[in-house]
């Protein structure tokens, strides 16, 4: 419902980046829009291999924290889910760590790749777990550039996104 708004913010953030000579910025801004054009009209491609991979992204402000995790499979975003999290004392690692954990109990399908943020101080740990429960192995990475980078730039988006949209000036929290 939000992505033209998203889309025409993103990209006059773009236009701004290119107009003070910041190309890779720009185009980094570009690839944003293109994945939500697409997204918008129903083409779900994220990339060309019959990749299947989880993301993870994290936004906080306070004790409050969105987790959004995008799911793809066949190299196809598959699925988007965001949990609004209340009342929050523990780290943000902490809180990353938890939800890959959690978000994995029971039936759901796991990736043989999950990309988070950052690198998790526990990590191997995760995987290990992961792996032992998928049956195969089971990789955690915090990419830094390319494709992968920007389907965790989406995901953060999408986080905050559903954070600003659940929270309103004269209401509070939703």
């Amino acid at each position: 419902g939000k992505t033209t708004a998203t889309i025409k913010e993103l990209s006059d953030k773009m236009e701004r980046a290119a107009e003070e000579l910041r190309f890779e910025e720009a185009a980094a801004w570009r690839d944003r829009v293109d994945v939500l054009k697409a997204y918008q009209a129903g083409y779900s491609l994220v990339s060309f291999r019959d990749e299947d991979r989880d993301v993870f992204a994290l936004v906080r402000e306070g004790d409050t924290a969105v987790l959004c995790v995008i799911l793809v499979r066949g190299g196809r975003l598959a699925e988007t889910k965001t949990f609004t999290l209340e009342n929050v004392g523990v780290s943000d690692e902490e809180l990353l760590e938890s939800g890959i954990q959690q978000f994995y109990e029971g039936q759901r399908e796991i990736p043989p790749e999950i990309l988070t943020q950052k690198d998790l101080e526990n990590a191997s740990m995760l995987e290990a777990g992961l792996s032992a429960k998928r049956g195969s192995s089971v990789t955690l990475h915090a990419p830094q550039r390319g494709s992968k980078a920007r389907l965790i730039a989406i995901a953060e988006l999408n986080a905050r996104h559903a954070f600003a949209g659940s929270y309103s000036q004269d209401a509070g929290w939703s």
